[in-house]
């Protein structure tokens, strides 16, 4: 079995996919909201790496989510090295307004109250730029079209209790 990764490059079986070098992880069951119109930094849901030459990063995202309004709630990853950001894992389609996220969420249904729904997204950072001594951090960020999207709850906040717990996670792997 072969893997590709999203730079082209891949790793035949029996070949080495390398060692964890690093661990970084956000948790919370608090909930969280926003009704920003563009992309803004998800409280706390930032991590800090020092990479080494030639690594990879993992990342990972896990929520329960709820909205009060059927437009899209979306999320991308922001890397920041040496002060110059970069979004990561984008999509190649823009929406409506024009915004290239990670990962979308959009419910069908006309009743968004009550609705706790789980969101999810892993993307492998290729080419972090690491070289053992720059640190880079990576931040979630998030925005809904209309009305307020929520982590950790429902739009009413009755289902709170039913969130769970929502996680960030961020691990470097060394060849």
């Amino acid at each position: 079995m072969t893997i590709f990764f999203g730079d082209s490059t891949s790793i035949a079986s029996g070949g080495s996919l390398g060692k964890l070098l690093d661990f970084q992880q956000y948790q919370t069951t608090a909930t969280l909201s926003t009704a920003a119109r563009s992309f803004t930094d998800t409280t706390n849901f930032t991590v800090t790496l020092t990479p080494q030459t030639n690594s990879k990063v993992f990342i990972s995202f896990f929520a329960q989510m709820g909205k009060d309004d059927t437009s899209g709630l979306k999320f991308r990853i922001a890397r920041v090295k040496s002060g110059t950001t970069t979004y990561i894992g984008i999509s190649d389609s823009t929406d409506w307004r024009g915004k290239r996220p990670t990962m979308v969420s959009y419910i069908g249904a006309s009743d968004t109250s009550n609705q706790v729904y789980n969101m999810g997204f892993q993307f492998v950072d290729t080419s972090p730029g690491g070289n053992g001594s720059t640190s880079i951090v990576y931040k979630l960020q998030w925005m809904i079209n209309a009305g307020t999207g929520y982590i950790g709850r429902d739009s009413t906040g009755s289902v709170s209790a039913y969130g769970g717990a929502n996680q960030f996670t961020v691990m470097e792997i060394g060849a």
